[in-house]
């Protein structure tokens, strides 16, 4: 059975004052085959964005920082190999307000892992806020 959220991730952003906010982030995937290997990930985060610019409704460019946690399990004729990880990222973007709840996010960001590799992306999201 394979299953996915129906996103990358999802994230719902917390505003502690007009320039910093607190997003926890989850992702979930699983691959399981009838004859081969079966494989779950699951990644959270949680970030500290500092905002540049006071007014959600316009435009804000945005610093981040955070902590990651990836969880990889993988199963294959008996054998079964688990990894769990933390380590800290950080990463740059900017926020386009898409109504009053929601946020059209694109972001750069670096995840420095403590007991492996390092990883860089390029992502685009929608944020929910909740105040």
């Amino acid at each position: 059975m394979n299953y996915d959220i129906p996103v990358k991730a999802i994230r719902i952003g917390f505003y502690l004052n007009d320039r910093v906010s607190i997003e926890p982030m989850v992702g979930l995937s699983n691959a399981d085959t009838q004859n081969g290997p079966d494989a779950t990930l699951l990644e959270t985060s949680v970030a500290a964005l500092y905002h540049f610019g006071s007014d959600p409704a316009k435009r804000r460019f945005f610093l981040m920082a955070g902590i990651p946690f990836v969880y990889t399990r993988l199963a294959d004729r008996g054998n079964t190999f688990t990894e769990s990880e933390f380590g800290l990222m950080g990463g740059v973007g900017v926020s386009v307000p898409v109504g009053h709840q929601f946020l059209l996010r694109f972001e750069g960001r670096g995840d420095a892992m403590f007991s492996s590799r390092n990883r860089f992306s390029g992502l685009v999201g929608l944020s929910f806020l909740v105040n």
